[in-house]
């Protein structure tokens, strides 16, 4: 990938962004959580929000329009930067995840039961994925290019490709 971080079920915020637990996706500029619908480029969906817009921050079940973004639990949105928590939902360049995120971006890393479509990400245990570039532990299935597998291995570092 470009620029990733893994952290077992770690919850880190960086300008390229670490994934943790359960995330899920399969769009070019989109993410979708659960109970989400949608047909386009540029959206996110996560439970019980729904929005698109290039600038936004939400929280706990609000919807806000905002230049700069923070996330928080259930949060959901599609824009360039921004920090995500608990079953954030989003599609951006840079930001960071934690558990049940969701998300299609250009440099992300992804753990445990991860599933995603996208050009450069990392990928641990259960992750499904396809794409390009991408590393993979435990139980993982993909179709991609240049890909690693490390069975239950947990692996923190960035601009690599195993």
């Amino acid at each position: 990938m470009l620029t990733s971080s893994f952290n077992h079920k770690a919850n880190t915020g960086l300008p390229t962004s670490s994934f943790s637990q359960h995330a899920n996706t399969d769009i070019l500029t989109s993410s979708f959580n659960q109970h989400a619908n949608t047909d386009m480029l540029t959206s996110s969906f996560t439970q019980h929000a729904n929005t698109d817009m290039l600038t936004s921050s939400f929280n706990h079940k609000a919807n806000i329009d905002l230049p700069t973004s923070s996330f928080s639990q259930h949060a959901n949105t599609d824009i360039l930067t921004s920090s995500f928590n608990q079953h954030a939902n989003t599609d951006m360049l840079t930001c960071s995840f934690i558990q049940h995120a969701n998300t299609d971006i250009l440099t992300s890393s992804f753990n445990q039961h991860a599933n995603t479509d996208m050009l450069t990400c990392s990928f641990s245990q259960h992750a499904n994925t396809d794409m390009l570039t991408s590393s993979f532990s435990q139980h993982a299935n993909t179709d991609m290019l240049t890909s690693s597998f490390n069975h239950k291995a947990n692996t923190d570092f960035t601009d690599q490709f195993h």
